[in-house]
């Protein structure tokens, strides 16, 4: 299973949630979820479909696989083949196609030509069941990517936001995905 990685001129990484010690049922439906999500493969059919919704994006275009500035996600030296690209400013809803157990990721500030892996500040934060599960501390531009992980509470969606500190502007967010 692959783990989000979400960049944002800062970059938050995320990982598919749910996926350790899942049935073999559930990784089939993760994996499915995760081509849906990640690759642009058909989705499977649900009540609610699993998906990304983008809520709020403040610039540019949101973009899988590619950062808004339409460059490969790399957050401090640490390239990213699989991600979402959005804003430093964003909230993206996750929905699951099950009951998700757990969410690993990894954030931080993607390096890209605006960014230069030196500008960006940004806060990330992961919201389960109205409410706020993790948060990081002030990622800048060049720092490595931060752990993200936490408990999913068999919820089977789940938020992510990104905001600026103040010092950012103009930046993008990758969300990747890495094994977990």
């Amino acid at each position: 299973m692959g783990m989000l990685r979400i960049v944002a001129g800062a970059v938050l990484m995320l990982a598919a949630a749910g996926a350790a010690g899942a049935a073999t049922d559930e990784r089939s439906d993760m994996a499915a979820w995760v081509r849906a999500a990640l690759l642009g493969e058909s989705a499977p059919t649900a009540a609610t479909a699993p998906g990304l919704e983008v809520k709020r994006q403040d610039y540019g275009q949101f973009r899988l696989n590619r950062s808004v500035m339409d460059t490969p996600l790399k957050v401090g030296e640490k390239d990213y083949k699989h991600g979402l690209g959005t804003h430093a400013v964003s909230e993206i809803v996750v929905h699951l196609p099950a009951a998700g157990k757990r969410f690993e990721a990894e954030v931080g500030v993607d390096n890209n030509y605006d960014t230069k892996g030196v500008k960006g500040s940004v806060i990330f934060a992961v919201e389960v069941g109205g409410k706020e599960a993790w948060r990081s501390g002030v990622c800048k531009g060049g720092q490595a990517p931060v752990a993200v992980g936490i408990d999913l509470g068999r919820r089977e969606e789940f938020v992510l936001r990104s905001s600026t500190t103040g010092t950012a502007l103009n930046m993008t967010s990758p969300i990747g995905r890495r094994p977990g």
